[in-house]
């Protein structure tokens, strides 16, 4: 969640058009990736925990959510029905205990009680633990590195007042014991948060990472991405695709990357490595069996005179369709005739484009595509403000032929 700051012009299009090498590609987990299984001599054995269901009790987290700023440069938003507060509540419904959490909400989330609150948490963990790290605000990417806000971070010094995500791997690597790692973030360039992932799983952790968005991209103002992810925690049965009781990381993944495409038209990030396709985060307290009708099925998304939403039932010529607004969402019954597919156009690699971007529209060139998005190199601009768009950003096309 959250806009980027910008302090320039030519730091605005920092924060909308960045790149994504092909190296940096493989950031992009499809669903049907695993990594190769972490090898552990006999002194540190693999956790059974790690190949089953998520242990609410052996559970840590620390939630870090801001919606306002001591800095006058930086934009707030409404705290309204804000998702950072729920997804806390949902832990604590899940079992987790209010002792083993950190909550730091806006003024209370500076530079120094991030630190201190991270490292004594992450040093109470044990090893058969799971270490949850949520973060919500302003994520802000420069070429040394990418940072999320804290409370009284200075916008002309991102580099020293700044939560830098370097010092969130260093922390984690040197403080954390616990074998199971969960990575969260609903902000901008969140998807950089997936180079932590990597360092903590090379030093032998099972790491799930799930961000909002692609690390070279701007995020969404909603809560999208924090709705979601409290649905899973929950158990709410629309998440769990094969109806077998249980919401799984692969689950959660899958959600998070569809919401964000239909919903926002923005490219997350997610990436497993330990982790089982299969581990369980949360046990389903309600039902939605499959279920399909004039083509269309529950769980899928669709446009309609709303807006895009989700069919979450079925019944005749009738279908609910759940549309979320800022911070909740709306169920909607319409008739089948008031309905479409809900489908995203691809171009072809290699065409000529201007592209809308940040209110104005820039010429370059299409890359590569993904997921039905496309990677565009701007003219005049080297890969550092690549950017990934769907087609309905692709405002004219130069050379169809």
């Amino acid at each position: 969640m959250r806009v980027a700051v910008t302090k320039t012009f030519l730091f605005l299009l920092l924060t909308l058009m960045c790149s994504f090498s092909s190296a940096q590609a493989n950031e992009l987990a499809l669903l049907g990736q695993e990594a190769a299984a972490n090898e552990c001599d006999l002194d540190n054995p693999p956790d059974p925990q790690a190949h089953g269901m998520l242990n609410p009790q052996k559970t840590y987290a620390i939630i870090i959510g801001l919606l306002d700023w001591q800095s006058p440069d930086l934009s707030s938003f409404s705290s309204e029905g804000r998702q950072d507060v729920e997804f806390y509540s949902a832990l604590l419904a899940l079992g987790v205990p209010e002792t083993n959490m950190v909550k730091l909400i806006d003024s209370e989330a500076t530079l120094a009680r991030i630190r201190t609150e991270l490292t004594k948490l992450a040093s109470q963990a044990p090893y058969d633990s799971t270490f949850i790290f949520y973060f919500t605000g302003h994520g802000v990417r420069e070429k040394s590195g990418t940072c999320m806000t804290n409370y009284d971070v200075n916008s002309n010094d991102w580099r020293n007042t700044c939560f830098q995500l370097s010092e969130l791997g260093q922390v984690l690597d040197e403080k954390l014991f616990a074998k199971n790692v969960m990575l969260f973030a609903d902000c901008c360039h969140s998807g950089a948060m997936i180079s932590v992932a990597k360092k903590l799983s090379e030093a032998g952790k099972n790491v799930l990472s799930v961000a909002s968005v692609v690390r070279t991209n701007a995020s969404t103002g909603n809560w999208t991405f924090t709705q979601t992810l409290v649905g899973c925690f929950r158990g709410d049965a629309i998440h769990d695709r094969n109806n077998d009781g249980t919401v799984t990381v692969a689950e959660l993944a899958r959600e998070i990357r569809e919401v964000m495409r239909a919903r926002d038209g923005q490219l997350s990030a997610h990436k497993l490595y330990g982790y089982p396709r299969s581990y369980g985060l949360s046990r389903t307290f309600n039902s939605h069996p499959a279920a399909s009708a004039h083509g269309f099925s529950i769980r899928e998304y669709v446009k309609t005179a709303d807006g895009n939403g989700r069919v979450v039932a079925i019944n005749g010529n009738e279908f609910t369709v759940r549309f979320l607004s800022y911070n909740s969402y709306d169920d909607k019954k319409l008739d089948k005739s008031k309905i479409q597919k809900l489908t995203f156009r691809t171009r072809r690699v290699g065409l000529r484009v201007d592209v809308r971007s940040g209110g104005k529209e820039y010429p370059g060139k299409i890359l590569r595509t993904y997921y039905k998005f496309h990677k565009i190199r701007f003219d005049n601009y080297d890969k550092f403000y690549d950017e990934w768009v769907l087609n309905d950003k692709i405002v004219r096309v130069k050379n169809p032929s």
